[in-house]
């Protein structure tokens, strides 16, 4: 029963040593290498373009708005009270509708942004369950700029931008 016992407390303890020897910690800085992938760069310059276009709009809309409101400044000492009434709610609504489209516009270009940048977190995230599974990783965690690691964790920063085949 002794040898039993003995043999079991070994075992164990062999157990927990094993187990602690094969807990291998990984980490990385995404900012690293997600501005040299080259999707980055299409999903800017998409973005740009985007931003152009809507900014483009805006003036144009802000423009004709300048050109109405001073012809209704040049001309509304003439005009009869409804004509300026109605002047008035036509400047008011094409205000709303400026700031309406300044506001939509943003909302589509971060909606475009979201949907451009999704596949390519799904490709660094699978680079790095790559790596990971290929080094024999238990965790991995992501780094965001200078945080405390611990010595006994691995970057694997250069592991993922050889995966994803970047300098």
């Amino acid at each position: 029963m002794k040898k039993f016992l003995l043999m079991i407390v070994v075992a164990l303890s062999i157990s927990a040593t094993m187990e602690a020897q094969e807990l291998k910690f990984g980490h990385f800085d995404s900012q690293q290498f997600m501005s040299a992938l080259p999707e980055i760069k299409t999903l800017e310059a998409t973005i740009e373009e985007e931003t152009k276009k809507a900014e483009a709009t805006y003036t144009d809309l802000q423009e004709n708005f300048k050109t109405m409101l001073e012809e209704y400044q040049k001309n509304a000492e003439t005009m009869t009270s409804e004509a300026r009434s109605a002047k008035e709610e036509e400047l008011s609504a094409m205000s709303q509708k400026i700031q309406q489209f300044a506001q939509m516009s943003q909302q589509q270009l971060q909606q475009q942004y979201q949907q451009l940048l999704m596949p390519i977190q799904q490709k660094v995230l699978r680079a790095v369950q790559e790596v990971g599974v290929e080094n024999g990783f238990t965790y991995i965690f992501e780094s965001m700029g200078p945080t405390f690691i611990g010595e006994k964790s691995i970057d694997i920063t250069p592991m993922v931008k050889a995966k994803l085949n970047i300098k």
